[in-house]
């Protein structure tokens, strides 16, 4: 029966990762090795729950004399417990490897490797969580942004202090520059957008915004009506400027044209309803 159990849990635990343990990647080395060891029904000889029977039983021969046996239990739970020994030892590089030394069993292993890496790992949380407050997109792509804001927010969660959605949701928007007000404003106007809508949203605007602008500006301004005047002033990019004619070409996510008459002068604010001037020549 302990051959058969012990032939069970080998096969269960398997061969220990290929990422070896160092001093820099406890995180992930620690997301790999869990579920294996939770799989394997051990997490009890590494917190010392389970704990070691004793290795000899007293027992009366045949003469009645109290003799030593050994206890097969302790056989079984000694083969299970070397066998995790083997597993985490065998996934540690050699710069960990000395830390672990005199470790005999499971628990020791464990206990030796939490305290070498518990102070590390919260410094790490707090890091991980000052780079998602204060990581910008600036020269990234979009899809490398959220690529590295949703790495940072698995490194958290492997370190068992998950971000939820709504959360990454915010520390995402707080990083766009502002190319992408308006549609930050029309994510936040919706707080039951999902978070993989959101990134859709902001893949699919960074895409049109940057290789096709005239498309870009064709479709959030596709709703505006025609009438009114150019407005004097506004902020952009000169594209270029004809001195002759003193017309140019401006690039801007502002609101350019408006109506000649206000539709209620005793605000300050030029609705959505007709900004464009029938003569502006857009492209």
């Amino acid at each position: 029966m302990a051959s058969s159990s012990s032939t069970t849990a080998a096969a269960i635990i398997g061969a220990p990762p290929a990422t070896k343990l160092t001093r820099a990647n406890f995180l992930y080395w620690h997301a790999q090795v869990l579920p294996t060891l939770r799989g394997a029904r051990v997490m009890g000889l590494l917190d010392g729950s389970d704990s070691a029977p004793p290795e000899v039983l007293e027992a009366e021969d045949e003469n009645k004399k109290k003799v030593s046996i050994p206890n097969p239990a302790y056989d079984t739970w000694i083969t299970r417990d070397q066998q995790v020994v083997s597993f985490l030892v065998n996934s540690l590089s050699e710069e960990v490897l000395p830390h672990v030394f005199g470790c005999s069993h499971a628990s020791d292993v464990w206990r030796a490797l939490q305290e070498l890496y518990t102070s590390q790992s919260k410094s790490r949380v707090s890091t991980l969580r000052g780079a998602l407050t204060n990581t910008k997109k600036q020269d990234m792509t979009a899809q490398q942004f959220i690529t590295k804001m949703k790495g940072f927010a698995s490194e958290l969660a492997a370190a068992g202090k998950p971000v939820d959605d709504d959360e990454l949701k915010d520390y995402i928007l707080n990083g766009l520059d502002g190319n992408f007000n308006a549609l930050v404003a029309a994510i936040n106007a919706v707080p039951s957008t999902s978070l993989n809508d959101m990134c859709s949203q902001l893949l699919s605007w960074a895409n049109l915004y940057f290789t096709d602008p005239k498309a870009f500006f064709d479709e959030i301004y596709k709703d505006e009506k025609p009438g009114g005047e150019p407005l004097k002033r506004c902020s952009g990019f000169w594209i270029d400027f004809d001195e002759g004619s003193k017309t140019g070409t401006v690039l801007t996510t502002a609101h350019l044209l408006r109506t000649k008459e206000r539709p209620d002068s005793s605000s300050d604010v030029w609705t959505d309803e007709a900004h464009y001037d029938s003569k502006a020549n857009e492209r």
